[in-house]
């Protein structure tokens, strides 16, 4: 059973906790609650003008965050961030190998051989 709260980790540090995760196949919606360092003043700023629609048809210009479940800190996923605002998040459950691909992407101009949902 997935814990139903967890810390989101962006560019290696915690920029904020989740809370009263709803999972839906592999999409997931939270409240969220952003912590004031500057990490995560920065993602905000990045991901306030996402639109999920966009993202998924363009998943490089998505962010990649992993997160860490409270009741099993051992227990990490990625996952593409589509949306936020300021009081809940709206992520995409993506594997190892699409979370390196889309990290990587940002400096890497190789283009995907297939669409990025097939990585899983």
């Amino acid at each position: 059973m997935m814990s139903n709260s967890g810390t989101i980790m962006w560019k290696e540090q915690e920029i904020g906790t989740v809370t009263d995760i709803v999972m839906d196949m592999w999409y997931l919606d939270a409240s969220w609650q952003l912590n004031l360092s500057d990490t995560a003043v920065d993602f905000t700023k990045l991901t306030a003008s996402f639109n999920s629609e966009d993202i998924i048809r363009k998943p490089e210009r998505g962010l990649v965050v992993t997160l860490r479940y409270s009741e099993a800190r051992s227990k990490e996923d990625y996952y593409l961030v589509l949306s936020t605002d300021r009081t809940r998040i709206f992520m995409h459950l993506i594997n190892d190998e699409t979370a390196s691909l889309l990290q990587s992407k940002s400096t890497n101009t190789q283009k995907f051989d297939k669409p990025w949902w097939k990585f899983w």
